[in-house]
């Protein structure tokens, strides 16, 4: 049920007992929903009143083909892999009485070859088009969006749209907004700053299952290939923390964790390798140990460098190889910085909170850790302000961290010296001058 898997709801129940029959069935089962979907969608324009919107059920369809997507993957790929017997000849993995090489086998081949086409149509389709329908939403007045907002446009009545809706600008804002509608279903499980991460995602069940096609009578290699691509998207996962829903990002951390601890657990039931697999083998871990200690050497080599660039580790002065990156200038930081206090320095506070209670849960993170570093390393606040203030992070303050100075040992006083014969007559004689009087 998780997986999506077809074939573990009885579908040979309802495909009959041929496996060419039965898997063809189960390659046109995704075709057949979306074009479900379709016609549900026609039949409700019968009645204006029920009738669905044309975005939202591209949205839909969008949907149902990412959550099968692995599935199609999977389904497309099962022809391909095929496994040898003690006789050599060939059998397919998951219908073991159709012999690859034959006219089954042929056909089971050709609809998995369409399968994987019609995935790369829909690939492509995801990519072009929101832009020719936007394109076509503009020209056509097809489709109105607010209150005949296109139709507005199309007969040329841009004076009451203007009047209704502000400006051109707005209507176009309006326009986008509504494209990216239909997208939804890509992007808004994600956060904002990682919203590409619904692609990698959708490829790693169709990686893990290309383990067992390129490799089906070496089980060790598929173990190594599928921990590799598990400790992948793992190490990304934890590095991005895409999902929108913290507990989300734990469960997929889990998930991948336990999936590879599974794998290594299945290891020690693989045979031992031998032959050309042992080859391959030691050759890899060649390879690997090549690349630990390749890391290794660049790292102490930057802590070399680091010796003769005098610079603190972590500092926006430090070397390109030491931030991993480029670190932008402070004047520009300062520049942007002022600009949004500038910008809301007008602004109530009210107005603030009605912009806040919009952003995510890691938007309002981030902001709170942007305002620790503020409070603590520019702003300086007075008393009222800082006990007002919530020190809700752990932070402390870069001064605390800083190498003071010693203190500088007090001057000695320079010894008297004794008066010469001259200064002690003039002394003497002021004594008795100051005596007389």
């Amino acid at each position: 049920v998780f997986t999506f898997d077809i074939d573990g709801f009885a579908f040979s129940c309802l495909a009959g007992d041929n496996p060419v029959a039965r898997y063809i069935g189960l390659v046109l089962f995704f075709p057949a929903c979306l074009l479900w979907l379709q016609f549900c969608g026609l039949i409700s324009k019968v009645n204006p009143k029920w009738a669905w919107d044309t975005i939202k059920l591209r949205s839909t369809m969008g949907q149902f083909l990412q959550v099968a997507f692995s599935t199609m993957s999977s389904t497309a790929l099962v022809p391909m892999i095929c496994y040898k017997h003690p006789n050599g000849q060939r059998s397919n993995l998951k219908y073991p009485n159709v012999f690859c090489g034959s006219d089954e086998h042929t056909a089971m081949v050709i609809a998995g070859s369409l399968c994987l086409w019609f995935l790369g149509l829909c690939g492509l389709a995801g990519v072009h088009v929101p832009q020719v329908q936007r394109q076509w939403e503009i020209r056509s007045g097809a489709e109105c969006l607010v209150d005949g907002l296109v139709g507005c446009l199309r007969k040329g009545r841009k004076k009451i749209t203007q009047k209704k809706f502000g400006s051109i600008e707005l209507i176009e804002q309006l326009l986008q907004k509504r494209i990216l509608e239909g997208g939804r279903f890509l992007l808004g499980r994600f956060r904002l700053d990682v919203w590409w991460y619904g692609v990698p995602l959708l490829l790693r069940g169709p990686l893990l299952a290309l383990t067992v096609v390129l490799a089906p009578d070496d089980p060790a290699v598929q173990c190594l290939g599928c921990q590799i691509i598990l400790m992948t998207f793992m190490a990304v996962q934890i590095y991005n923390w895409p999902w929108k829903a913290p507990i989300l990002n734990v469960v997929d951390m889990v998930i991948c964790f336990l999936l590879a601890i599974l794998v290594v657990v299945a290891g020690f039931y693989v045979p031992v390798a031998s032959g050309g697999l042992l080859t391959f083998f030691e050759i890899f871990s060649m390879v690997v140990f090549a690349l630990l200690f390749g890391v290794v050497g660049i790292m102490i080599l930057a802590s070399v460098l680091a010796l003769f660039y005098r610079a603190a580790i972590g500092n926006q002065k430090e070397l390109k190889i030491m931030t991993v990156g480029t670190t932008p200038p402070p004047t520009q930081i300062a520049s942007e910085l002022f600009n949004m206090i500038a910008a809301l320095a007008g602004k109530p506070t009210e107005h603030l909170a009605q912009k806040m209670e919009k952003l995510g849960v890691y938007d309002l993170q981030t902001l709170k850790v942007a305002i620790a570093v503020l409070r603590t390393e520019v702003v300086e606040m007075g008393p009222d302000l800082a006990q007002n203030s919530s020190r809700s992070t752990s932070r402390i303050t870069s001064e605390a961290l800083a190498l003071k100075p010693a203190p500088k040992a007090a001057a000695a006083p320079a010894p008297k010296s004794e008066p010469t014969e001259l200064e002690a007559t003039e002394l003497e004689a002021a004594k008795i001058k100051q005596a007389c009087v």
